[in-house]
């Protein structure tokens, strides 16, 4: 019988929460893409692109990813890549433009990429011995499917209301994820405070320039914060004196 350690089942939840998003988001498209056409007026191919934009950079750069995070390291691509994630969710829930919900689209795609196997790298690392990685992994695989499933329920619910809540959804899901993981390598004063602003920015922001300012701002401090945490992190173990 293998005995639950609070202290790493936190990181898996973290890590099932970040690859539960990222199926989520393209299912929560599905239904909301009629409501944004006839509030938009966008034409089908537009729409399409807000599906393709996104499955097809997620699937064509998921090497890619994986190697940024044997590159720059895990915990550190994780970390930005969510915060991209979360910043691209708020700016497409308030843009009005076809063209540039497709971007946004595009971009969540790359940083989906980019997580995705930092996540499951992290998981191999966490969970050193075999029975814990085994249900690790476990846990971690259906994760995406509930994901999806759940996606689609979320967009159908959301719809009703406004199709820009299906866009704002991911943002507090990333948020939790990315200040609770940040606060175990010391950057997560800064990244809660970059996210409080993000919050109280967001209704303030009227045009798609001063949006995509913002979100550029607020990903730039968001890297620099982690960066000074994780290096941090690394010299205090490096200066830590066996006992």
């Amino acid at each position: 019988m293998i005995k639950s350690d609070g202290r790493r089942e936190l990181p898996l939840v973290l890590l099932c929460a970040a690859v539960f998003l990222d199926p989520m988001d393209l299912s929560l498209m599905g239904v909301a893409l009629p409501a944004i056409g006839k509030d938009l007026s966008l034409p089908e191919g537009t729409l399409q692109w807000l599906v393709s934009g996104y499955a097809v950079t997620y699937g064509g750069f998921l090497l890619l990813g994986g190697r940024l995070a044997d590159l720059f390291g895990r915990r550190r691509m994780f970390l930005l890549s969510l915060g991209v994630f979360a910043a691209a969710s708020l700016v497409g829930g308030l843009l009005s433009e076809g063209w540039l919900l497709a971007v946004t689209r595009v971009v969540k795609g790359l940083a989906a990429a980019l997580t995705a196997p930092a996540a499951l790298s992290l998981i191999t690392t966490t969970f050193t011995e075999e029975s814990r990685r085994n249900r690790a992994l476990g846990v971690y695989a259906p994760a995406g499917a509930a994901g999806y499933s759940g996606g689609l329920i979320a967009s159908g619910l959301l719809t009703e209301v406004s199709w820009r809540l299906v866009f704002f959804l991911p943002v507090p899901i990333a948020l939790l994820v990315l200040i609770t993981s940040a606060v175990q390598i010391g950057a997560g004063i800064g990244v809660a405070v970059l996210a409080s602003l993000m919050a109280a920015a967001g209704p303030g922001i009227e045009s798609y320039h001063t949006a995509f300012l913002a979100a550029g701002c607020f990903s730039l401090g968001g890297a620099i914060l982690t960066h000074f945490g994780l290096r941090v992190r690394t010299r205090a173990a490096e200066t830590r004196v066996p006992a």
